[in-house]
C-alpha cells in the first residue's frame, strides 16, 4: 500500500468517527457514566453508589410518614376552613338583602365587620339629612371602642348581646332592641359586656350628618346626656337598616332621592312611641308593676329583665339600690304573701295553691314557704285555727 492510499483511508476512518463524536458527547452528557449506562453491570453499580448515598436521603418509611403527615395538614386545614365557614353561616346569615351582594365579613382582631362608606353628591347635600358609613359586626370577648370623638352622628343598633356605653361620665348597659347615639365632638367608648359565644353581640350602625340632623336627633328623644332607647329596634325599622345599607352599596347616581327618603322615614319609625317602651325614669315603676301583675305566673329575674330593656345583673343592682332587696326576693315575696291569704281561704289544697302561684311542683313551693315563714303550708294553716299560738310565734 502507497503512502497516499494510505493517508486517504486514514482521512475516511477519521471523518466517520468525528461523525459519530456528537452522538456519544450527547450520551454522555445526559449520564454521569456513559459506558455503564446501557448495560445491566452499569446499573448494578448505579443502585449500589445511591444505596450508599442513602444516608443522605429519606427512607421509604419516612418519605410516606411525610406524605400522610403532609395528608393530615392539609385534611386539619380542610377541617379548620369548614368550621370557619361554619360559625360565619351561624353569625352572618345570608347577604341577600344585606348590602346586595355581600362581601365577607373582616376579621379587625375585636370584632368582624363589614364597612360601607358613602359620598353624598351635591344634590343631597342641598338637603338636611345624608348618610356617611354603615355597617354591622358580630364583636369578639376582647371587643372595646375608643375613647375617642367622631366628626358626625352615628345610630348603633343592638341586634343581639349586650354593650356597655360610658359618654359624658354616665355608664349603661343596653341590651337587644336598645340603640344608642355617639354625638359629633363627644368623647365615648363602648365595649362588650358579659361575653357569650352563643349570643354574641352583635351592631348595626349608621353615621350622618346634615343641616337637620341634630335638630332630628333630639326630636326623637336623644341628647348627649341621655344618648340611649331601649325596646326600639322593631322588625320594620330592622328591614329599613337594611335596605340603607343595600342603596348605599348601589349606584349613587340612580338611589339617592330613595336613600334620603329612608333616612327620613328612619327618624319617623323611631318618633313612633312603644306601648312596652320604658323611659329610664319610671323603670322602677314599670319593674314593679309588671312583677306585681304577673308574679303568679312564674316569670323570673331574667322575663323581668328582658322587659325592662335591661341586662340581668344591672337591673338587679339597680333595683336592690332602689327597694332595699333584689328582683328575686321581691317575687318571691308576692308570692309567699299570697299563699298566706290563699291557705286562710281553705278552699284550695297546698298543691293546688302551688299550681296556682306557678310553681311546677309541691317542693319547690313547699320549701320556698318554709325558707320564708320558717313553717311548712300544712302546718301554717293548721295553725290558723289556733291565733294565740300563731301570736306566740
Amino acid at each position: 500500500m502507497s503512502f497516499s492510499l494510505f493517508k486517504r483511508l486514514l482521512m475516511i476512518e477519521t471523518c466517520g468517527k468525528s461523525k459519530e463524536c456528537p452522538r456519544k458527547r450527547t450520551k454522555a452528557m445526559v449520564s454521569t457514566e456513559p459506558h455503564q449506562t446501557h448495560t445491566p453491570a452499569g446499573y448494578h453499580l448505579k443502585a449500589k453508589r445511591l444505596e450508599r448515598s442513602s444516608n443522605k436521603s429519606l427512607s421509604e418509611g419516612q418519605a410516606g410518614s411525610l406524605r400522610e403527615d403532609t395528608s393530615k395538614t392539609a385534611a386539619q386545614r380542610v377541617t379548620l376552613n369548614c368550621g370557619v365557614q361554619r360559625a360565619q353561616a351561624l353569625w352572618f346569615p345570608s347577604a341577600e338583602g344585606e348590602g346586595g351582594a355581600r362581601k365577607s365579613m373582616k376579621d379587625l382582631g375585636h370584632e368582624y365587620a363589614d364597612v360601607l362608606f358613602y359620598t353624598p353628591s351635591e344634590f343631597e347635600k342641598l338637603g338636611g339629612l345624608w348618610p356617611l358609613r354603615t355597617g354591622h359586626n358580630v364583636a369578639k370577648a376582647n371587643y372595646s371602642v375608643g375613647p375617642r370623638v367622631i366628626e358626625c352622628f352615628s345610630f348603633h343598633f343592638v341586634l343581639s348581646g349586650a354593650v356597655t356605653l360610658s359618654t359624658m361620665g354616665e355608664t349603661v348597659t343596653l341590651t337587644k332592641d336598645s340603640m344608642f347615639c355617639l354625638f359629633p365632638d363627644v368623647k365615648h367608648s363602648y365595649w362588650v359586656s358579659q361575653f357569650d359565644s352563643e349570643q354574641p353581640l352583635r351592631l348595626r350602625w349608621l353615621a350622618f350628618t346634615g343641616s337637620q340632623a341634630e335638630l332630628l336627633v333630639n326630636r326623637i328623644g336623644l341628647t348627649e346626656r341621655k344618648p340611649y332607647l331601649r325596646n326600639k329596634l322593631t322588625a320594620e325599622l330592622s328591614e329599613l337598616l337594611q335596605g340603607c345599607m343595600q342603596r348605599m352599596n348601589g349606584s349613587q347616581n340612580e338611589g339617592d332621592l330613595q336613600l334620603q327618603i329612608m333616612m327620613y322615614r328612619l327618624f319617623e319609625l323611631l318618633s313612633r312611641p312603644l306601648p312596652h317602651a320604658i323611659e329610664d325614669k319610671d323603670w322602677l315603676r314599670a319593674c314593679l308593676r309588671h312583677m306585681e301583675t304577673h308574679y303568679a305566673e312564674g316569670i323570673s329575674v331574667a322575663d323581668v329583665a328582658q322587659f325592662a330593656g335591661m341586662n340581668r345583673s344591672h337591673l338587679s343592682s339597680r333595683f336592690k339600690d332602689s327597694i332595699g332587696m333584689s328582683p328575686r326576693d321581691y317575687l318571691i315575696k308576692l308570692r309567699m304573701e299570697r299563699a298566706g291569704d290563699m291557705l286562710r281561704s281553705r278552699t284550695l289544697s297546698v298543691t293546688e295553691i302551688s299550681h296556682s302561684l306557678g310553681y311546677t311542683d309541691l317542693y319547690t313551693f313547699s320549701r320556698a314557704f318554709g325558707t320564708y315563714y320558717g313553717i311548712s303550708p300544712s302546718k301554717y294553716r293548721a295553725r290558723l285555727s289556733q291565733p294565740n299560738e300563731m301570736l306566740n310565734e
